[in-house]
């Protein structure tokens, strides 16, 4: 896609853009904003390309936004990715680019996604006379939880991409963690990340006083051995060599004073690596079907 594959100078432009690429992450990072509309967000990106002449195109349901940049021949067209949203939670860091926005926080660096992909827009534009085909920038928002990506399907994203040039032939993205060294690329054969699906269990009981459980039906206990038993899921019907999480992240039950009530939720998650097929993950998280095969989650991580 790209005439010299060598990429020479390129490491350097990315590291002189660096002051720029992190003043984008810290002002991002001061005012996140959480869910499907991020207004703020979207007007700072637009506002970042708007000296690379690309072809931008805002969302109409959601606030995304896909920018376009087209090489000076034909060839494929590849589409790269970065989320935008934040998380709702409070941000108790004591960073001076911290959080001014009440309850809401860049936890899951985000802004960090959005601020690289933008410097790859900047650092490819500057050498689309070298590019053969077609770059797509696509910031998602909505992506804790909210499905972005498929509201941006549904308006049409993969669509525009190919808008007068090829079909998305290949398709990139990643995230940060700071369980590796920095500076590093951690790569995992065959699938990697996760797909999530929601639990919501209530276990209903008798309410009584809590000086006479024998007369009521206590749904704590019961919860509790619920949430003990589903570890059991995963370490008795999945094979010991391939991830898989079951988490219970909220246990709540209605009291008052020395009273209990009648219903317990628990909240939770199943999380299974992509892309397994739905016929070997979900029916084993799910309850039925055997163990996963062995080595179907490809081979151990390797450092590049």
């Amino acid at each position: 896609m790209i005439e010299d594959v060598k990429l020479d100078g390129l490491l350097d432009e990315a590291r002189a853009l660096q002051p720029r690429t992190l003043a984008l992450r810290r002002s991002l990072h001061r005012h996140p904003e959480v869910g499907l509309q991020l207004p703020r967000t979207q007007q700072a990106i637009i506002d970042e390309l708007a000296d690379l002449g690309l072809e931008v195109h805002k969302g109409e349901s959601v606030t995304s936004v896909i920018a376009l940049l087209d090489g000076a021949r034909p060839g494929p067209t590849v589409l790269l990715r970065g989320d935008m949203d934040a998380l709702p939670l409070l941000e108790d860091s004591g960073l001076e680019f911290a959080s001014q926005e009440q309850g809401r926080m860049h936890a899951c660096g985000h802004d960090t996604h959005v601020a690289m992909l933008a410097g790859a827009a900047r650092l490819l534009a500057a050498r689309r006379e070298r590019i053969a085909g077609r770059v797509a920038f696509m910031f998602q928002p909505g992506e804790e939880g909210l499905h972005g990506a498929r509201h941006m399907l549904d308006e049409g994203l993969l669509e525009r991409a190919a808008e007068g040039a090829a079909q998305v032939g290949a398709a990139f993205a990643l995230h940060i963690s700071t369980q590796y060294e920095s500076g590093t690329l951690n790569l995992l054969a065959g699938p990697t990340m996760a797909s999530g699906d929601r639990i919501d269990i209530e276990v209903r009981g008798r309410s009584g006083h809590a000086s006479a459980p024998y007369r009521s039906l206590d749904p704590v206990p019961v919860a509790c051995e619920i949430v003990q038993a589903l570890q059991l899921l995963v370490t008795r019907r999945v094979d010991v060599f391939d991830p898989a999480v079951i988490t219970i992240a909220r246990i709540a039950a209605a009291y008052y004073f020395a009273y209990f009530l009648v219903i317990l939720p628990l909240l939770g998650r199943l999380e299974r690596p992509l892309p397994l097929p739905e016929s070997i993950t979900r029916p084993v998280l799910h309850g039925g079907g055997g163990p996963l095969p062995a080595g179907a989650m490809g081979k151990p991580m390797e450092k590049a």
